[in-house]
């Protein structure tokens, strides 16, 4: 049997380890301004028009990205109140595949050689 001090330890190391994994997914979706998802070898009207595909360039993907970023990091100080903590990191893995899908469908709609990074 584990005694207590044990088992305070271990989900102290849990909440850190958690802390440092939200951090990373907060600076992810933060590094995602400063970066191009996709560049076109010919521009693409609307979509591609300056050949480079960024997350500026559709308000639904800054969106997703901001609130991604923001309840990343606010789950971080949420560490007393575990199961919520838990909930919004859910969230955060949802908003991220949401993002990931949109990206991908509006890349799809015009069919043409395009260059991920």
């Amino acid at each position: 049997m584990l005694s207590n001090s044990v088992k305070e330890n271990h989900k102290k190391m849990i909440q850190r380890i958690q802390s440092i994994f939200l951090l990373l997914s907060s600076s992810g979706f933060i590094g995602q301004f400063f970066t191009d998802l996709a560049t076109s070898t010919k521009p693409i009207p609307y979509l591609l028009a300056d050949q480079v595909y960024e997350v500026q360039d559709s308000p639904v993907l800054v969106g997703l990205t901001v609130v991604g970023a923001l309840v990343s990091l606010a789950a971080i100080f949420l560490f007393k109140n575990r199961p919520l903590q838990q909930k919004l990191s859910i969230f955060v893995v949802i908003c991220a595949s949401v993002e990931i899908d949109l990206g991908d469908f509006r890349l799809e709609e015009k069919p043409i050689l395009i260059h991920f990074l």
